[in-house]
């Protein structure tokens, strides 16, 4: 699991998890081969990115046995509720952070808005789906309120070519899979397809 992470305003920082399976472990140049393919998404979109923002992909990068994770026992808030972990945690790999290409797309829109793609895997329903935020975007972004119907276009065909970029690796652990991680589960389920509509989204907080 990796972030990428984009300067809003002020010390306001859009972070995005993101989350890749392999059979084993992975060595420092493995781990660098998998991040490529996500800077290649972020440079995709650098013509409707505000101009100068920028995208840090793998400031962060953690490596765990998914069997390590130990569910959580019912509903946040409720009476008995037990947050889940990984015990042992996660160990940190020292990978080298790629920054996305400089956007130009102009100035910037409400900084609390953002494009959104959608993945989607086999399984229906929360647990099968994961959601990336695209933020920090430029003026070029939005169109009558909505999220220019050529972004979307242009975002969804890059979701599609990182789809394809992170199953054609080869590490020595074998093959490498672009998922979504169900922490209520305790599973990863491969992402099979993504795409952006053109409705903008707020990015809040997920901490919980």
């Amino acid at each position: 699991m990796f972030d990428a992470r984009t300067a809003i305003a002020g010390l306001n920082t859009a972070v995005n998890v993101l989350h890749v399976q392999t059979t084993g472990g992975l060595s420092i140049a493995e781990t660098n081969s998998i991040l490529a393919p996500f800077k290649a998404f972020w440079d995709a979109l650098a013509s409707y990115r505000e101009t100068g923002s920028t995208t840090l992909i793998g400031s962060r990068v953690l490596i765990s046995d998914q069997s390590n994770w130990t569910k959580p026992v019912g509903k946040p808030g409720a009476p008995g509720y037990v947050g889940g972990k990984w015990s042992p945690p996660p160990t940190i790999l020292g990978a080298t952070a790629l920054s996305s290409t400089a956007g130009t797309g102009g100035g910037t829109i409400p900084p609390q808005l953002a494009s959104v793609v959608s993945w989607r895997t086999a399984t229906a329903g929360r647990t099968g789906r994961g959601r990336t935020y695209i933020g920090k975007l430029g003026s070029n972004a939005m169109t009558a309120g909505n999220v220019t119907a050529a972004f979307a276009a242009a975002a969804s065909g890059a979701a599609a070519t990182l789809i394809s970029a992170v199953s054609a690796l080869t590490p020595a652990s074998g093959p490498v899979k672009f998922c979504v991680w169900s922490p209520t589960l305790g599973v990863s389920r491969e992402i099979l397809t993504g795409s952006m509509d053109t409705t903008f989204d707020t990015m809040r907080s997920r901490v919980k």
